[in-house]
């Protein structure tokens, strides 16, 4: 959860800009796709090595692709930690039953 939460503060210019300008949104380079448009989905940086692939960059945009719309529509903190914490709960109820 720890960087799906990061990964909220940087899009939402809440972290320190080193970090912020790791991502971008898929939508700044494909216009014309209305799906990712709305998906805000992340571009996922390249990586030439095994430890690029564990990099903050890679790692964050790979995890926030993977959240529900919901959750990422989130607009403060509090909501999205709050959505994140539920979804993850119910993943855990569904895994362990």
């Amino acid at each position: 959860m720890h960087i799906d939460a990061q990964m909220f503060n940087c899009l939402n210019s809440l972290a320190p800009d080193y970090l912020s300008i790791l991502f971008e949104y898929l939508s700044l380079h494909h216009g014309v796709n209305i799906r990712v448009v709305t998906n805000k989905d992340l571009k996922i940086p390249r990586s030439r090595t095994s430890a690029g692939e564990q990099s903050f960059g890679v790692r964050g945009a790979l995890s926030w692709n993977k959240l529900p719309q919901d959750i990422k529509e989130a607009t403060m903190v509090k909501s999205f930690v709050a959505r994140l914490t539920k979804l993850r709960e119910q993943k855990y109820d569904f895994d362990n039953d």
